[in-house]
């Protein structure tokens, strides 16, 4: 057993509900794994949620048993962190300091590891501000021990805005479960919407949001259908969210209804990809690594995507996949058009799943993080 763990116990803490799916699955999918990899070392684990909504499991893995904590504080009482004898929690999304983290030591966590997915721009802080911030990170009882971002866009940040040595960062890119995507099975759009068979499809997958885009998209939809006539496109948005009634609105202004279909939120997108011709991340935010740019790369389908935070990370213009401008509706329209062209579709297809297998699996994923855990819990 670790003796910086002291017989102790790992807690995972999400910020999120139970089954709230997005890339919060994703989130769930790497605590199991490292669950099971902390298992053979014999150390137990435990994933916390400040709500769990229906029939839930008792455990996710083997080795990672649930729990709920306050829904208000969205923190385990320091009741439950003696009880399980935690030692290490690792927060998803939380400040880089806090007074809380003083209250999880004196329950007696040892280690407290912050892993950054957040997306966003934040002002640089200047003056007395950015000297406090930076004295605050000196202090090992109110700051972390160490900070996980999903980009070099999120490590930046966490160094220049929130002032974290730049020791005590670490940058590991989130990772997609090749086998998952790199099938062949087509069909299941087809199925679900007849009336795209034999046309030609432009996909996005993500929260019915203004900072996604999906307005852009339903502008640019408009541009290519009505004013160049591209009868042979289809529009497929899959997700929910705050907007979605006023796109769905949006879409019969512009007379688009019959082109532009919301499937809602979907739980087959890996099938869904493998009927489409090209997939649309519009994004009028700073995404930190996002899977909707991520999962059609590793379909072998070409993405277009903004030029925002960690999104040049991904994809390399014009070889890996097409960069456009956020907010400019001629640049996006005259993107899908150009990857409808199969010669260049095909180019970067291949060069954007070349691109997942080489820096994005998960198995890269994991290997990247239960070297840094490992090395520094164990």
């Amino acid at each position: 057993m670790s003796s910086k763990l002291a017989n102790g116990a790992i807690l995972f803490m999400c910020n999120f509900p139970y089954g709230t799916g997005y890339a919060w699955s994703a989130i769930e999918n790497y605590f199991i794994a490292l669950s099971e990899f902390f298992s053979k070392k014999k150390i137990p684990c435990y994933i916390g949620y400040p709500a769990i909504s229906g029939s839930t499991p008792e455990r996710l893995s083997d080795n990672l048993k649930i729990i709920k904590y306050s829904p208000y504080t969205k923190l385990p009482s320091l009741k439950i962190l003696k009880r399980l004898n935690i030692k290490l929690i690792l927060l998803i999304d939380r400040g880089s300091w806090s007074l809380r983290y003083m209250l999880f030591r004196l329950a007696g966590v040892r280690q407290i590891i912050i892993y950054d997915h957040t997306s966003g721009i934040r002002s640089t802080p200047k003056g007395l501000k950015r000297l406090a911030k930076k004295i605050l990170h000196y202090l090992p009882w109110v700051s972390a021990d160490l900070y996980i971002g999903v980009s070099k866009f999120v490590t930046r940040r966490l160094i220049e805005v929130n002032c974290v040595p730049p020791k005590k960062v670490r940058c590991v890119y989130n990772g997609i479960p090749l086998e998952k995507f790199s099938h062949n099975q087509k069909g299941a759009l087809y199925k679900l919407v007849p009336q795209t068979r034999g046309h030609k499809i432009v996909f996005f997958s993500g929260r019915m949001c203004d900072y996604k885009g999906v307005g852009i998209l339903i502008e640019s939809a408009a541009h290519l259908i009505i004013s160049k006539k591209r009868n042979n496109l289809f529009f497929i948005c899959c997700g929910n969210g705050p907007d979605l009634c006023r796109f769905k609105k949006m879409v019969n202004e512009k007379g688009i209804q019959d082109k532009f279909i919301f499937l809602g939120k979907r739980n087959d997108i890996h099938l869904l990809l493998q009927d489409v011709h090209v997939a649309v991340v519009p994004s009028l935010w700073a995404e930190a690594c996002p899977l909707a740019v991520l999962e059609p790369m590793a379909s072998g389908i070409p993405v277009i995507a903004s030029r925002v935070g960690g999104i040049p990370e991904i994809i390399d213009d014009k070889k890996t996949g097409q960069l456009v401008e956020p907010g400019n509706i001629k640049d996006l329209s005259s993107a899908i058009e150009k990857l409808l062209d199969e010669k260049i579709a095909s180019y970067i297809s291949k060069e954007g799943k070349r691109k997942i297998e080489k820096d994005f699996s998960f198995k890269i994923f994991m290997d990247n993080m239960c070297n840094i855990m490992g090395k520094y819990v164990l």
